[in-house]
């Protein structure tokens, strides 16, 4: 039986989501988003998955309410630096496994191409914004991002949102539990 602690966690995890995905829908060809606006579309749309994860294991094992306030904010600054990661694939040399400019092609700007937007916004918007993307516009897109540093401003980032995840952590980083999130935590990490 679900008790009360736990329908509520999922029922704000869910409407926290569903928000999360309007936003982004909404955000689409908005080359005039900005990364705050950004991080708070990710906060919803991917930090409250990583949140009810974490909340509803440390509620099962009886864990006190500050643990899990801290490893709420553990998994908000991991969601977000997940996202992050996820947005940079398209800019990664070789094959990240996802396929190039799907993002791009749907009007989905990550950090990295917001950030090449206010660098270099006269060459790239175009590009983004025409009616059909096709694989050479994709390359040119890729090329202007990372000439830019938006690749390597998005992977600073998802650095300082993981070590924001580490600190939140701090207080029981010598538990078993937060010696287990580090690592699960380490084991995703794309970045040297």
């Amino acid at each position: 039986m679900i008790g009360p602690r736990t329908a509520a966690a999922v029922s704000r995890c869910s409407a926290n989501l569903a928000l999360g995905q309007m936003m982004d829908v909404e955000r689409a060809y908005d080359t005039e988003l900005d990364a705050e606006d950004y991080v708070a579309m990710v906060v919803k749309k991917t930090g409250e998955l990583f949140v009810l994860s974490c909340v509803l294991g440390a509620g099962s094992a009886g864990r006190d309410s500050s643990f899990v306030t801290a490893v709420a904010a553990f998994a908000t600054e991991i969601g977000v630096c997940f996202q992050i990661q996820d947005d940079c694939k398209d800019f990664l040399p070789g094959d990240s496994g996802k396929p190039a400019g799907t993002d791009h092609k749907l009007g989905l700007y990550g950090l990295p191409t917001l950030h090449a937007l206010r660098v270099r916004p006269a060459e790239l918007e175009p590009l983004l914004l025409a009616p059909e993307m096709d694989a050479t516009a994709v390359r040119r897109i890729r090329e202007l991002v990372v000439a830019s540093g938006g690749l390597d401003h998005a992977i600073g980032e998802a650095r300082r949102h993981r070590e924001s995840a580490f600190a939140a952590l701090r207080p029981f980083e010598h538990e078993a539990a937060g010696k287990r999130l580090r690592e699960v935590t380490d084991a995703v990490w794309m970045f040297s």
